[in-house]
C-alpha cells in the first residue's frame, strides 16, 4: 500500500478520535461515531482513544524508513 495513503487514513482517525474526545468533554456528540455511544461510555471513550493511538501509530509507521541500507 501507499505510504501517503497510509498517512492520511491514519490521520483521518487520529483527527476523528480527537475531535470525538474534545466533543465529549463538553457532553456533544460526533454524528459519525454516534453507533460508538451504544456500546456505553466507557467502551466508547476507550474506542476513541484507540482511535487516536492507531492513527499516531499508522502516521509513524508511515513515515519511517524501512530499507536497510548496505554498508560501504
Amino acid at each position: 500500500m501507499n505510504k501517503t495513503i497510509i498517512t492520511v487514513i491514519g490521520f483521518a482517525l487520529f483527527l476523528s478520535g480527537m475531535y470525538a474526545l474534545a466533543l465529549s468533554i463538553v457532553g456533544a456528540k460526533f454524528t459519525l461515531l454516534l453507533f460508538l455511544e451504544k456500546l456505553g461510555t466507557t467502551a466508547a471513550f476507550f474506542t476513541k482513544v484507540a482511535m487516536v493511538m492507531i492513527g499516531l501509530l499508522l502516521i509513524f509507521l508511515s513515515r519511517t524508513n524501512t530499507e536497510i541500507s548496505e554498508p560501504e
